[in-house]
């Protein structure tokens, strides 16, 4: 009896493990800032941040533009908590034919979030990690400028105006630009180059 016992106990025991729902991440260097919870526009919760922290945006539909990330933060959805992607294609910015997100400042993250009709919605002048976007229907989706560099991977460009990535990093004739790693990234149906790159390179 002690052998029958044993084996159905086993297998509750294994079972039960294997139901139980994936940890939470957790911001170890800061604040999660929450979008519309805690501020009510992604501006407003940028504005009110400070290095370190992470805005993360609920699921919905946002109109803004021309943000200037100046802080060493991460925006993103409730992807970076749950790594659930369809809170990607749940969360969408819609900059109507403008900049979304001027970045300005080295270590800032932005992911998981599907960014729509923009111009130029990521204007990059300084080291940013890109990673696990939709960008659909935008004017050159991800644009690095001047001093711009740092991590591009795993998103997908749908459908863009002109190119999926721009690699513009010159400045007075001098290429000024940091180190960029691009990767795993799918791009299509743009209206001319999935990448370009305007100095001393290929496109």
């Amino acid at each position: 009896m002690k052998y029958i016992l044993f084996f159905p106990l086993l297998s509750i025991l294994f079972f039960t493990s294997c139901q139980q729902k994936p940890k939470t991440i957790t911001n170890e260097n800061g604040r999660i800032i929450k979008v519309p919870s805690d501020y009510s526009t992604i501006g407003s919760a940028v504005w009110n941040s400070s290095d370190g922290d992470w805005v993360i945006i609920a699921p919905g539909t946002y109109y803004e533009m021309k943000i200037d990330v100046d802080k060493s933060i991460t925006i993103s959805s409730e992807w970076k908590l749950t790594l659930d992607e369809s809170k990607i294609e749940e969360t969408i910015i819609d900059s109507r034919d403008s900049i979304l997100f001027n970045i300005m400042k080295d270590d800032i993250e932005i992911s998981g979030l599907k960014i729509i009709n923009g111009d130029h919605p990521l204007n990059i002048t300084a080291r940013a990690t890109i990673k696990n976007n939709h960008f659909t229907g935008n004017l050159d989706a991800m644009s690095f400028e001047g001093s711009g560099g740092g991590y591009v991977g795993f998103n997908t460009v749908e459908n863009d105006r002109d190119d999926g990535i721009d690699l513009d990093i010159r400045l007075g004739g001098q290429n000024r630009g940091s180190n960029i790693i691009v990767e795993n990234n799918t791009i299509i149906n743009s209206n001319d180059d999935g990448l370009l790159q305007r100095q001393g390179g290929f496109h």
